[in-house]
């Protein structure tokens, strides 16, 4: 996977150099969202610098279960966890046509790697500072193929989740895994009440 992230980040750098030589080069760049190779290239290094691992989330903006785990991992009781353990980076994928332009380059090709553009957004998983997978958030189904987690809500999702913070993050403890567990619980418990009150939508 890092041989071909070489291969990748090189053919994006070149691309961006024929963008540079344009007639508006700073707008150009700003306006390009960072390649995908570079952008993992970059936490890697952050996380065998810090004792982290990387933690990839792919998202789109219309992704309802996308901004859940957002606010999930932004939880004031939860975010100091994820910021110890993890070097954490979005990868912007499947855009709508309106933000197709906010796609980073190579992030389906890395999200094939790590689970398939049809397994469903989000799709995450936990690299080694060397960009080798640990776990992903896909699971074993019943009909032994493969589903995504995405959001852990299902009783089957919040367990995988928590195999994932068990294998993944170095400095979590068992009361911190537990407490997250007992989040998502309640997190699903409050969506099925909400979606009764509105008649099942």
């Amino acid at each position: 996977m890092k041989a071909y992230r070489a291969i990748l980040v090189s053919a994006l750098l070149a691309g961006s150099m024929l963008g540079f030589s344009q007639s508006n080069p700073v707008a150009y760049r700003a306006a390009t969202p960072a390649p995908t190779a570079k952008i993992l290239a970059d936490a890697e290094a952050q996380a065998k610098a810090s004792g982290r691992n990387v933690l990839v989330i792919f998202h789109a903006s219309w992704c309802g279960w996308c901004k859940r785990l957002d606010k999930f991992m932004t939880d004031p009781k939860f975010q100091p966890i994820f910021d110890k353990n993890f070097v954490t980076v979005k990868l912007t994928v499947l855009e709508d046509d309106k933000h197709k332009s906010d796609e980073n380059p190579g992030g389906l090709e890395e999200m094939d790697v790590l689970g398939g553009r049809d397994a469903g957004l989000p799709l995450f998983a936990v690299l080694d500072p060397s960009g080798k997978t640990i776990i992903t958030s896909m699971r074993p189904s019943d009909d032994g193929k493969s589903a995504n987690t995405g959001f852990p809500a299902a009783s089957e999702e919040i367990g995988h989740f928590v195999v994932m913070m068990k294998k993944g993050a170095p400095k979590i403890s068992d009361d911190q895994v537990h407490e997250m567990q007992k989040y998502l619980v309640a997190a699903e418990v409050a969506r099925k009440a909400a979606a009764a009150n509105n008649g099942g939508h």
